[in-house]
């Protein structure tokens, strides 16, 4: 199975896994979990979700934010100022590890016998992100972190939970967590109708397909799951579920509180693991092409004597 990466690398781009019927006649079942780099609190934020919608489909929301600085033989420069190539570079470095992330968390879905997909989009602020899919999707149950005096004392605007409370649509139920446990729920507004899709079932499934598939086989990294998941890879096409689902709400809860922190320990160690490896990974390819740059620098100079 090969994940799919942006079409294009610079731009605003959106990346959903699988591409069939994000948005139909029923998403108002699905649950939408906005989740980031800490598998400690993604972790936390699927497992409460999983045991307050019991049998309901989750859709990972997640937002990349590129880094504006680039690590250079000369330290870490803004983006603007860096080697094209060094930009470009690390730019594919830090989509991968995103893709690597996701897959372990749709993994981690798949081992609680979930279903879910995942829809991602590229922007400079996390917080803009998550509203903007909320409204190009239609999101109607979004889970989301929250810090406790967010709601205590309401004076950090800028935190992602505060900017989503006052400015997701009101059609949009919005549930913060922390740890775990409700801090507070954002009700919809009863008088506030769902606005109709701005283009048809038909045209957005094309639109999507149209993101996703690149004219060439090299542009697509292959990315494949390491961990022991019941994920369905399905060669040749898009597509990738948790292929476990729960045939009984019994099924898909857990027989005390003690085997849910287990697990998620369990599952948070896995994660992290992982985390570190592919950060390793990308340490020793940035090691090798800033290598590659001094010594064609060195040739260039030498060369010009």
């Amino acid at each position: 199975m090969k994940l799919l990466r942006q079409s294009h690398p610079s731009g605003f781009d959106r990346n959903i896994i699988p591409v069939p019927e994000i948005i139909g006649n029923n998403d108002d079942d699905k649950v939408y979990v906005a989740v980031g780099k800490s598998v400690e609190k993604a972790v936390s934020l699927f497992h409460w979700t999983f045991r307050r919608f019991k049998d309901k489909e989750i859709c990972i929301l997640y937002v990349h934010q590129p880094s504006p600085l680039i690590p250079t033989l000369l330290g870490k420069l803004p983006a603007t100022q860096a080697n094209p190539d060094v930009v470009c570079a690390y730019r594919k470095e830090e989509r991968n590890e995103m893709q690597k992330l996701l897959l372990d968390y749709v993994s981690l879905c798949a081992r609680s016998k979930v279903k879910a997909c995942v829809v991602t989009t590229e922007n400079d602020q996390v917080r803009k992100g998550i509203v903007d899919l909320v409204n190009e999707y239609h999101v109607q149950k979004l889970v989301m972190g929250a810090a406790p005096e967010n709601w205590m004392k309401v004076k950090k605007n800028s935190s992602k939970s505060s900017y989503a409370a006052k400015n997701v649509p009101p059609f949009c139920q919005i549930w913060f967590v922390n740890k775990g446990k409700l801090l507070y729920t954002r009700e919809p507004s009863e008088d506030f109708d769902l606005p109709p899709p701005s283009v048809d079932q038909d045209s957005r499934a094309l639109r999507s397909q149209s993101l996703h598939y690149p004219n060439t086989e090299r542009e697509m990294p292959q990315i494949y799951c390491r961990s022991r998941s019941s994920t369905s890879f399905i060669p040749g096409s898009t597509s990738m579920t948790g292929s476990l689902q729960s045939n009984t709400s019994s099924e898909s809860g857990y027989s005390s509180e003690h085997d849910l922190r287990v697990e998620e320990e369990n599952l948070c160690k896995q994660l992290e693991e992982v985390n570190m490896e592919v950060e390793a990974s990308r340490d020793e390819a940035f090691q090798e092409l800033l290598k590659r740059k001094r010594l064609e620098a060195q040739a260039l100079q030498a060369n010009s004597k």
